[in-house]
């Protein structure tokens, strides 16, 4: 594989050559153009995901991970530069992938040749064209009940902060910070009770989420931080927005599986506060910041 086109090419791109093409199965259709050509994938209900790539004569075999929104699996070629020592689909020419797929449709990943660990030989990223998201076959967000109910939020809030929280002092926005095509509720509480002085609390429900398993982070008034807000303690300017995988990795120094659309704080004194979400690696998220 490299980024030049085969020399050769099968004379119908339903059959390569030496192997055949992946047999498409009933899902998420979609187009994304990306650094080797245009990748036509389709993603089942339960992940299964195929694909092609017609630059290269390529296919892909692999699997889509709902919790994850990760894809991995093989490409495989007639040719390529390298040719691996076992096979794979019938062909000598192969090797490994990995996307991150984000809910405003970009695919955010690397590959390698053979059996060599994912992105030994560099990235493969794209933007999709066509088609729906992957994402939304997954999550299932034309299904109804994926919306987060009153009664949801407000056992989440009395879950993190007691009676203490009270519409007064706790604001709602909804949006996708966890790139999976799906609205989150992000609630933001001015904390003033506690004994560690006042804060503004950021806490992130996920739709059928558990309230015990929240991101939160806690950011300081009057600090000079990297997660501090400047002045006295009050609701700041805020607002969701997404981003480009550069900006977020220049703003966290964080790369896939970041989410790279944030929550934007603006106290209107020291730079803007951005909050990114993430895989803590244990099922569940975290918070990570950046600012500008």
């Amino acid at each position: 594989m490299s980024r030049l086109p085969v020399l050769s090419r099968c004379l119908s791109l339903l059959l390569f050559c030496g192997f055949a093409a992946p047999a498409l199965a009933q899902g998420s259709a979609s187009s994304w153009e990306t650094d080797f050509g245009m990748l036509e994938l389709v993603v089942t209900p339960k992940g299964e995901t195929t694909g092609t790539y017609p630059d290269y004569d390529g296919a892909f075999y692999g699997q889509m991970a709902a919790d994850t929104r990760k894809i991995s699996g093989v490409w495989v070629q007639p040719t390529s530069e390298v040719k691996c020592k076992t096979k794979e689909h019938g062909s000598l020419y192969w090797g490994r992938v990995s996307w991150l797929v984000t809910g405003e449709g970009e695919l955010i990943g690397n590959w390698s040749f053979c059996d060599q660990p994912e992105g030994a030989s560099g990235i493969w990223e794209g933007e999709m064209v066509a088609g729906t998201n992957p994402l939304v076959i997954l999550a299932g967000t034309a299904q109804p009940g994926t919306e987060i109910s009153d009664a949801e939020i407000y056992n989440a809030t009395r879950f993190q902060w007691g009676q203490m929280a009270s519409p007064d002092n706790i604001k709602r926005m909804s949006g996708d910070l966890t790139c999976d095509g799906v609205k989150d509720e992000v609630l933001i509480y001015l904390n003033l009770d506690s004994p560690d002085g006042p804060f503004l609390d950021v806490a992130l429900l996920e739709p059928k989420g558990l309230p015990e398993n929240m991101p939160m982070i806690s950011i300081s008034f009057g600090g000079d931080g990297e997660t501090a807000l400047c002045g006295e303690a009050r609701m700041v300017d805020m607002d969701i927005q997404p981003m480009d995988s550069d900006s977020a990795l220049g703003l966290t120094g964080y790369g896939s599986p970041l989410c790279n659309t944030a929550l934007r704080l603006d106290d209107g004194m020291c730079d803007a506060l951005w909050l990114f979400t993430m895989p803590n690696g244990e099922g569940m998220r975290t918070f990570v910041s950046g600012r500008n």
